[in-house]
């Protein structure tokens, strides 16, 4: 398992339910050293998992979602969105070339 890439996960997902109430740039260590910096506010996200797509809904920014994982489903305005595989097996190549902010 890479844990590195469930590192930046996480780190996804802090960034992204603070998002509101954080100033840019910002830079975020999660707990194995690595670093994430963000010059500004995600505004092209992925969702690689159903409860983070629903989470960044949640938190009234489901219009910057580009992409979710192919099980996501709710709420039903992401069945429209492209669908990328699942956070154990994403389809790579679309999501590096939808340009996303975060994922």
């Amino acid at each position: 398992m890479n844990y590195k890439y469930l590192s930046f996960l996480f780190i996804g997902f802090f960034v992204l339910s603070s998002a509101f109430a954080t100033t840019y740039p910002l830079t975020l260590t999660d707990n194995l050293g690595n670093e994430l910096s963000l010059k500004a506010e995600p505004m092209r996200i992925i969702s690689m998992i159903p409860s983070q797509t629903e989470t960044v809904c949640a938190l009234n920014a489901c219009d910057k979602l580009i992409a979710v994982d192919d099980f996501s489903n709710y709420p039903t305005r992401v069945n429209e969105l492209p669908k990328l595989g699942s956070a154990f097996s994403p389809n790579l190549e679309a999501l590096v070339a939808l340009e996303p902010d975060l994922v």
